[in-house]
């Protein structure tokens, strides 16, 4: 009896849940559009934030990780605001984090 199927299901099974069944990154996370450049891969570094207040320009890249999800960033607004960028590389989506710091 071929068992290779059942194993192979087994696997899939136990994968973690897409991050496409979530509304929005987190709690605190709002979808935003970001025009970022890209040189070796894709959302290397942002460049503008355009979300419902309009657009911001990123005038300071503090710090930049990696998430589960994808690329994240601490930057620093034009209007001075600092903010956390996260892309989700499986939604093909940006957020930005209103932090509570």
């Amino acid at each position: 009896m071929d068992t290779s199927k059942g194993k192979a299901l087994g696997r899939l099974s136990r994968l973690p849940k897409s991050p496409r069944l979530r509304k929005s990154g987190g709690a605190n996370d709002s979808p935003v559009r970001v025009e970022c450049y890209s040189g070796h891969t894709y959302a290397e570094e942002p460049r503008t934030v355009i979300g419902p207040e309009g657009r911001a320009e990123v005038a300071e890249v503090l710090r930049r990780w990696r998430e589960p999800e994808g690329p994240a960033f601490r930057v620093r607004l034009s209007d001075g605001a600092i903010r956390t960028l996260v892309y989700h590389e499986a939604i093909d989506q940006w957020f930005i984090r209103e932090d509570t710091e």
